[in-house]
């Protein structure tokens, strides 16, 4: 379900600064998020962007380091609140949110410029969010951004649509209340930018307060060519002096886009904005923020002028290595649509993923135009080179059609068109101002084949399309230009759809595999920053390696493996259970290192009991080699205000064994070297009896499964025992793990929910030092169906290397 992407430049440990090494390269992620908005919270960055008419609307994205993103949620479930969104309504929908934080709650304000301004809110980034309200109803207005200000008044400016509104060009300041449930009164024109040196298209405020001035930073000139605007004014309904800070001139890119002030805990600040990228749509960009004579200086400062020129590369905000620079999600079709796919419009029960299939119903919607078909499910197309394949089969009427391709306001596919004798494979272009698409057939098929197809798209948006043969993959059809769509780059896209008034068609797509110009396949290897890596033991991908960079603060962040399954794909790890949210697949997780958790969630408390503390870890991945099978890395291991406490080196690979299609093992091998002597302890070394959690861990959804020991069997037998392997037999699945090394005590927990793993503290604490670090050693077989004593004594037998 993600695409490994290349680490930009090798990552630092210290604070951001020239002689760190650590850098990152624009655009951090090469691909479209128009309108960002950034707000920081503690130390977590979150991000907005438009979402036009796809749907889900608003993604809200987060960062610990401004660099690496990974997609949180989508605040939108549905773009209209009525029918009106179940038809694609290009250049409609949800148009450039801001994003902040106010008394405990997040809230994102949005426009939607045939509508009004609207309003959601969630003590939770990651939601739920509340249904949208609207705050200011009206055609035209556009951009808008709150700011609560230190006088307890609370503001909103916004912009106008020339499109809807008849005027563009100005600013509008309106006071609204705290809560964002109405205005207080009248708006007021505070910019008119045709009174600025005849500077137009004056779009995207954003609204600051800072040293007593009140603060507006908005594009100017249009995207390409445009510059970046500030303006300041001693109360916000001006009067509001003006300068250019960030103006392209010399260098490659077209021009800055809509973006946002943010600073970092060190106090150090940035500008997070949108650049323009022709096909692949706004780019995002980090630009470093000085100061000049009390104004701001965006990018590399420029002698003897008030703005600076965009940075191509730059010292990283917080040491860490860049990350990856594209979210593009394969997907293996094993459970739940990634949620990075977005519809083209408000979505019916169009598609169903499983057991390695997506299953796509075309409704009788289809009049020849892609751009029309609201059954489409499409992702940002990375200016980075791509290249996707996957299979299509096709079931329905004549004319139904099912394929993959790039859409724009021109678009190209390819796949299969069904006929009265059976199917073509066809590769079809259209462009914008075109009556109709023009089809290649490629070859006349039975109605039930099933064909591969794959397509190409370089760095200048060349698009090929490809499919395979006997002989292997070959280009075919016609080349075509990916272009823009309206307020949105290019998407790559599957669909599925059927002639008006016809009955559904059926498409039904294999395990969607994509690289990157650099050669790294999904599903397969290398990995970056942010983006899960599936291991395969054999053919098949069986585990899934997360950076833990979505977990809650709370929750201790950790990298972590899941979902674990067995060669027929049934789970055997569960993350973020209703009873205990901190659980997390397989992971490292010792409840007390030094006072520091890295179990997440509360921390028992002598004399106190469970107790809620702000005292929660994280664990970072600094740098991994990975592989079809493997993944190693090197893991460090902070306390909550940021100070290492220790590092990791860990190697996780997944194997199949010999002979057996029922079975395969999983080995895990951890060394955990402290800066200095630490104690690792555990709730029951805390005054709590038996409840040595804490360590390596698996938690599992199994109900009440049998435990077996080489000893004996039953949970009075394993927990706190030391017999070198424990197996957990369930009705669908069973799991063996054996200790690869010194043998520590079992903790062991059946019935409220099953976990396991190696106890590290059960009646004293644990000192590691860099002399004498943690070893962690650890094998699981994991099977398919029930196991008895038997069956699991012969595979331990069997891998007993």
């Amino acid at each position: 379900m993600a695409l490994n992407v290349e680490n930009i430049t090798p990552g630092g440990q210290d604070s951001a600064s020239p002689s760190s090494g650590a850098t990152y390269r624009n655009p951090v992620l090469a691909e479209d998020w128009p309108d960002p908005d950034v707000v920081r919270v503690g130390e977590d960055y979150y991000l907005v962007a438009s979402s036009r008419h796809r749907s889900p609307g608003l993604p809200v994205l987060h960062s610990r380091d401004l660099l690496s993103w990974h997609l949180l949620t989508h605040a939108l479930p549905r773009v209209a609140p009525d029918s009106y969104g179940e038809l694609p309504r290009h250049g409609a929908g949800v148009w450039a949110p801001s994003i902040r934080h106010h008394d405990g709650q997040f809230h994102i304000v949005y426009a939607d410029p045939d509508r009004g301004i609207f309003v959601t809110s969630a003590t939770d980034p990651a939601g739920p969010w509340s249904p949208p309200r609207l705050l200011l109803g009206g055609l035209g207005l556009i951009d808008p951004c709150p700011l609560w200000a230190a006088d307890g008044r609370t503001w909103l400016v916004h912009g106008w649509a020339r499109s809807r509104a008849g005027v563009t060009n100005r600013l509008t300041m309106i006071e609204v209340d705290a809560a964002l449930t109405r205005p207080l009164g009248p708006g007021s024109v505070v910019v008119d930018a045709e009174e600025i040196d005849g500077r137009g298209d004056l779009a995207g405020p954003t609204l600051d307060e800072r040293d007593g001035w009140y603060w507006i930073f908005a594009l100017a000139g249009g995207a390409d060519g445009g510059v970046q605007t500030v303006l300041r004014a001693r109360d916000p309904l001006g009067p509001y002096e003006y300068r250019v800070v960030l103006a392209h001139r010399d260098t490659p890119d077209h021009g800055p886009h809509r973006g946002s002030w943010v600073d970092t805990p060190d106090g150090d600040d940035f500008f997070v904005h949108a650049g323009d990228a022709d096909a692949f749509g706004q780019v995002l960009h980090v630009q470093p923020m000085t100061w000049r004579d009390g104004w701001p200086v965006l990018g590399d400062p420029v002698p003897g002028q008030t703005w600076g020129q965009p940075v191509a590369e730059h010292p990283t905000p917080h040491g860490t290595a860049a990350g990856a620079r594209s979210l593009l999600a394969a997907d293996d079709f094993r459970g739940p649509l990634d949620p990075r796919w977005r519809w083209q419009a408000d979505a019916g029960q169009w598609a169903e993923a499983s057991g390695g299939r997506l299953r796509m119903l075309g409704p009788p919607a289809d009049a020849g135009n892609l751009r029309t078909l609201p059954s489409v499910l499409g992702q940002p197309l990375p200016a980075l080179g791509v290249h996707l394949s996957t299979t299509v089969r096709l079931d329905g009427p004549t004319a139904s059609r099912a394929g993959l391709g790039v859409l724009g306001l021109d678009y190209g596919w390819i796949g299969l068109v069904r006929t009265e004798g059976g199917c073509d494979l066809v590769v079809a272009t259209r462009g914008e101002g075109d009556r109709d698409e023009r089809r290649v057939v490629l070859d006349r098929l039975p109605s039930q084949s099933e064909v591969a197809v794959g397509l190409d798209v370089d760095t200048a948006a060349r698009v090929r399309f490809r499919i395979r043969r006997d002989a292997g993959w070959e280009q075919v059809g016609p080349e075509t230009t990916a272009t823009r769509g309206r307020g949105v780059g290019a998407e790559l896209v599957v669909f599925a759809g059927a002639p008006l008034g016809a009955v559904p068609a059926t498409g039904r797509f294999g395990a969607l595999e994509a690289r990157l110009d650099q050669g790294v396949p999904m599903l397969a290897t290398g990995r970056t920053p942010g983006t899960p890596l599936r291991l395969r033991a054999g053919a098949e991908p069986v585990a899934t390696l997360d950076d833990g960079r979505s977990m809650r603060t709370v929750d201790a962040p950790r990298p972590f493996l899941h979902p674990v399954r067995t060669t027929t794909g049934v789970p055997v790890t569960e993350v973020a259970p209703t009873d205990h949210l901190h659980h997390h697949g397989v992971s490292m997780a010792p409840a007390d290192v030094d006072g520091v958790t890295f179990w997440g969630g509360r921390t028992y408390v002598r004399d106190q009991g469970s107790t809620m503390l702000a005292n929660q870890g994280r664990q970072t991945v600094l740098d991994q080699v990975a592989d079809d099978d493997r993944w190693s890395g090197t893991i460090a291991w902070t306390d909550p205000a940021g100070r290492e406490m220790a590092r990791e080196q860990r190697l996780v690979v997944a194997e199949p064994l010999p002979g057996r299609d029922d079975a395969w093992r999983l080995r895990w091998r951890s060394t955990l070297t402290p800066t200095e002597r630490v104690s690792i302890g555990s709730p029951a070394t805390n005054g709590r009896p038996g409840a040595f959690y804490g360590g390596w861990f698996w938690r599992t959804p199994f109900g009440d499964p049998r435990v077996l020991v080489a000893d004996g069997e039953g949970m009075d037998a394993a927990h706190g025992g030391t017999s070198p392997w424990l197996a957990l037999c369930d009705d669908v699945a069973s799991l063996v793990a054996v200790q690869r090394g010194p043998v520590l005590p079992w903790f062991v927990r059946t019935g409220k929910y099953t976990g396991f793993g190696p106890a590290l503290a059960v009646d004293r604490r644990l000192e590691i030092t860099p002399e004498r670090p943690l070893e962690v050693a650890v094998d699981v077989l994991v099977l398919d169906g029930p196991a008895d004593r038997e069956r699991v004594l012969a595979l331990v037998e069997a891998t007993g290397d």
